[in-house]
Order: C-alpha cells, then structure tokens, then sequence
C-alpha cells in the first residue's frame, strides 16, 4: 500500500475591506488530508511584513491534522493611494482594486499547495462646487456634491454631511448605497445674509476661520459603513468695493470748477475687474489711473471728476436744475457716483455742497432831500 500524500491551505482575514492605512492581519490553516505524516512544512506568502508565523518552523503534521498560522501586513498610505497593493505596473489583474497575497505551502512528502486573498480597497471621494464664483450680495449660493465610489466593493449607508447649509445635502436616497465604480450628485443651499457680507466672512465666527478669512466657507464630509470618511471643502470669496466722493470746496459762492475726488476701494478678499466710475453731474466723466481699472484685494485708487458751476446754478440755488430740486440737496450742488465691477455689486456714494447766498436790501424813510439834515438808511 503507497500512502497518498496530501496538503490544503486555507488564508482568511477578518478584515472585509481596506480604508485606511494600518495593520491587516491573515490566518492560514494548513492541512494534512492524506494519509502520511508531512515532514518540513513551509509557508511563504508574497506580500507580508516578516514571513508567516507557525506553531514550529519547519512544521510537521501527522496524518488528518491541522495546524494555524498567521502573518500582518501594513497598508500604507501609498497603497490606498493607487487603489491597489503590492504597487506594480500593470496591477495584478486577480485583484487591480485590492491588496493581494499569495500563499505557498510545502513539504518533504507533497506537491505544494497554495491560497491566495484579495482584500477589496474600499475607496470614497467628494468633490464640492458651486457655480457662484463670489458672493456680491445676500441670497441664495447653491453647492453641487459628486460622491464617487472609487473602490471595488460596493458601500453602503453614503451619508454627507456639511458644516454650513441651510437645511442638509439632498440625495436621490437617504441613506445612499454605491456600487463600486459608480457616482452621485446631491446638492444643498446656502443663504448669505447681509450680516455675512458686512462681517466680511461667514460663518460669522471669531476669529474668522484661517482657511477663509474673506468668504464664505462649508465643509463636507461623506461616510460610508465600508470606508474612512472623505472630506472637501469650498471658500467662495466675499467680493466687496467701496467708493467715497469728497472734494475740497466746501460750499459753492460762485461760479466756477468744482473739482471732486473718488477713494475706490477692494474691501473683499477676490481682485476686481473692469471697474468703472459713473457720476450724474460732472462735465467730461470720471478720471482714474486706467479705465477700466483693476484692483486686487485689499487695494484702493483714486479718480478725479469735475463740474463747472454756473450762474444759472446760483440764480435757481440748486443743481442739477430739476422740478422739483433734489430733496437730498435742495440747496446745493448734487452728485451721484455709481462704482461696477465684473465681480461686484454696484457701490455708490453721494456728495451735496451747499450753494452760500445772502442778498442785501437797502432803504430809507427819507423819500427826497429837502435841505441840509440827517438822513437815515436802513
């Protein structure tokens, strides 16, 4: 009788699916299914930290007996990065979305026997958007969030969540299930509030949040029962322009030029562009340093108009010459300034100087002179 000679081995993990760098740990049960006892058992895996661990080393195994041993490998971040492990180019068409190992077992009396495993990478990305480039004014900013399912195994229980919208992220379902390879689009709205814009930031939090200190700023995070959470985040910038009129003359006597002065100012945190100046009541338009004229932020520049003053403007006391006067200067020289930007809302600033009058009226009692005397004037 030729005793038949005859080994198995068997790898398993308790890890399901890879999401993060660490420790994944096997377990080999290795076999002796014939009839002979097996001399010098040797287990070598391809893709462990230090070789595989067994009770003895070289193991021997009576007929009908079994026996576990055990090895680790750590995941780096590397390998979450490129979607599978070991990293080699191609990736291992048994497993391109996994981290791979292969098994070999052998001894004095058989052939040797061999196991592998492919540990799914299990692999979520966000992606947030919004088509609101800037925020100009209060109202509604509306985001766009792409889920994606980068992994091989299917994720289940998608949940998102964002630090600032009005009332959650929507998705076609609550909770969301993603087969591998496959994406989502949800969505969610913010409004802007005119304090946001005054603060200049939003949320309105002190400090400012470092990583938006001139916007408004949302953080997404996605979790899924198979992998890490994935995060994103967006700062849409507070765009802002201010614009101060001035001039020297402090009240019209005569008539003459009136020469005024515009601070235009970059107040948010995003370069404006194509701004121009536009003002109700001045001779030939506004002056700046170029037109249109771009500023970055935090930057200001000044502009200079003028206006001639007529005779006309101090017979009727008021300008622009209108009926009714102007109720915001009925008694002066008015102007309007319109400041646009390709980024911003319009910013305006006004200016009224005051036209000085007095008259003078003489008389006497004294209707003709008669002879010498006093005569009184009034």
């Amino acid at each position: 009788c030729i005793p038949i000679a005859k080994m198995e081995i068997v790898k398993s993990s308790d890890t399901q699916y890879v999401t993060a760098p660490g420790v994944v740990t096997y377990s080999y049960l290795v076999s002796n299914t014939g009839n002979t006892d097996l001399t010098n058992v040797l287990l070598s895996d391809t893709h462990v930290d230090a070789g595989v661990t067994c009770p003895a080393s070289p193991l021997n195994l009576a007929a009908g007996t079994s026996v576990s041993c055990s090895a680790e490998y750590t995941v780096t971040q590397a390998d979450i990065d490129a979607g599978y492990s070991p990293i080699i180019d191609p990736a291992n068409p048994l497993c391109p979305n996994g981290v791979y190992n292969l098994v070999t077992a052998s001894s004095d009396e058989t052939a040797t026997a061999s196991d592998d495993l492919c540990i799914p990478i299990a692999k979520m990305e966000i992606v947030k958007s919004s088509d609101t480039q800037y925020v100009t004014a209060p109202g509604v900013v509306t985001y766009s969030y792409l889920v994606s399912n980068t992994g091989n195994t299917d994720l289940t229980n998608v949940l998102l969540s964002d630090t600032h919208v009005d009332a959650g992220v929507t998705c076609p379902a609550s909770p969301l299930n993603l087969a591998a390879g496959t994406s989502v689009s949800c969505s969610a709205e913010y409004t802007v509030t005119q304090a946001d814009i005054d603060a200049g930031y939003s949320p309105i939090i002190d400090p400012p949040n470092p990583l938006c200190p001139g916007g408004v700023y949302n953080l997404v995070t996605a979790s899924s029962n198979e992998t890490a959470s994935a995060i994103d985040t967006l700062c849409i910038p507070i765009a802002k322009m201010e614009i101060v009129k001035s001039s020297d003359t402090q009240y019209v006597t005569a008539p003459g030029v009136v020469t005024y002065s515009y601070l235009v100012s970059n107040t948010g945190n995003t370069d404006l562009t194509n701004i121009l100046l536009s003002d109700t009541h001045v001779d030939a338009g506004v002056t700046c340093p170029s037109s249109p004229l771009d500023l970055v932020a935090g930057d200001s520049v000044s502009c200079s108009a003028e206006y001639t003053v007529t005779q006309a403007d101090l017979d009727a006391g008021y300008s622009p010459i209108i009926d009714p006067p102007n109720p915001l200067c009925p008694n002066g020289v008015y102007n309007l300034v319109t400041g646009a930007s390709n980024e911003t809302a319009a910013a305006s600033s006004e200016l009224c100087i005051p036209i000085a009058k007095f008259t003078i009226v003489k008389s006497s009692d004294t209707q003709y002179v008669t002879a010498p005397g006093v005569v009184t004037y009034s």
